[in-house]
């Protein structure tokens, strides 16, 4: 008995003798129990909703937008090239950037997440 049966038949789930091993493995991960993490408990504890980001996905994360935008206004501000101006320029960035800019790093992610979406469904 390969370790697909005996993992399958000890946690009671029906499969025939003659199923593949790919289709062993599927049915397998079909019933995965789900994955708890213990940082959820805790937000849940704190009433904190974790938010997870796909990997290698830049456009559908804020943090990402957001940095992209202050590097451009210091790039674009930036004559002198020293150290205290990058931090004033950070400083006055970050001043500027309010709850009415920082919803739109959010449109944009959300224009972003439908096309996935819709390209998503296509395939």
């Amino acid at each position: 008995m390969d370790f697909d049966h005996e993992w399958l038949t000890a946690r009671k789930i029906e499969f025939e003798t003659y199923m593949t091993k790919a289709e062993l493995i599927q049915l397998a991960f079909s019933n995965l129990p789900p994955k708890e993490f213990i940082v959820d408990k805790v937000a849940n504890k704190y009433d904190i909703e974790i938010v997870r980001i796909p990997m290698k996905h830049c456009v559908l994360n804020p943090i990402q937008l957001a940095w992209a935008g202050l590097k451009n206004y210091v790039r674009q501000q930036n004559v002198r090239f020293s150290l205290n101006d990058i931090a004033q320029l950070y400083n006055e960035w970050l001043a500027a950037c309010g709850p009415e800019h920082a919803c739109s790093f959010f449109e944009h992610l959300y224009k972003h997440e439908e096309t996935f979406k819709i390209g998503h469904r296509r395939i």
